[in-house]
């Protein structure tokens, strides 16, 4: 919103929407103020709430394809002045373990929306073979309209063991993803394609 804009509702949403999509913000207000309006200008109020900087969670788990485990997580809502945020993430379990570590820088130029780097490992253990994983993404993320939108490039590797001998096999892959996502708040439609 610029000063001197025209006033629109649709623009005073949308700013409050893409407040909202930071997660900087436990609450927001944006409200006009016609009652205080100088030669046609109308102020805008704008009353933010910071969330909490950290959200750390711990807990047991247990499922029948992986097992009895413990999960934690650490999210830093934002790590410097720029907005980044850093979430860390670990399951470790009997059958079935990851870890995942996220960066995210805010990229408000184009489309609201994050750049994200992501690494991961994972091992997964089905009938005595053992299957490990390391996958690294590198995405942006977007809101145009009522469409959520998401372009990555992803690299997955793969080790896994035979029943037959401790020799592994190995399997490499790089390849994008696109994953759009809408709703029209009039409707009870919903659209989501996913493709890799």
């Amino acid at each position: 919103m610029e000063p001197g804009a025209e006033y629109d509702q649709a623009r005073l949403l949308q700013l409050q929407k893409s407040l909202a999509d930071t997660d900087f913000f436990s609450a927001i207000s944006v409200i006009p103020e016609p009652d205080k309006a100088v030669d046609g200008q109308v102020p805008l109020k704008v009353m933010l709430v910071p969330a909490k900087r950290s959200i750390y969670n711990l807990g047991l788990r247990y499922g029948t394809d992986s097992g009895a485990g413990v999960a934690a997580r650490m999210e830093r809502r934002w790590i410097n002045d720029r907005g980044h945020k850093l979430l860390l993430d670990t399951n470790v379990a009997q059958f079935d373990s990851f870890l995942l570590a996220q960066y995210r820088v805010p990229a408000f130029g184009w489309l609201d929306g994050w750049y994200s780097y992501s690494v991961g490992l994972r091992e997964e253990i089905i009938d005595e073979v053992t299957t490990q994983y390391f996958d690294a993404i590198a995405a942006r993320s977007g809101r145009w309209r009522e469409w959520e939108l998401l372009a990555g490039l992803n690299f997955k590797r793969e080790r896994s063991n035979t029943l037959d001998s401790d020799e592994y096999s190995y399997v490499s892959l790089v390849f994008p993803s696109l994953w759009v996502n809408g709703s029209k708040p009039t409707r009870s439609t919903r659209r989501n394609t996913h493709a890799r």
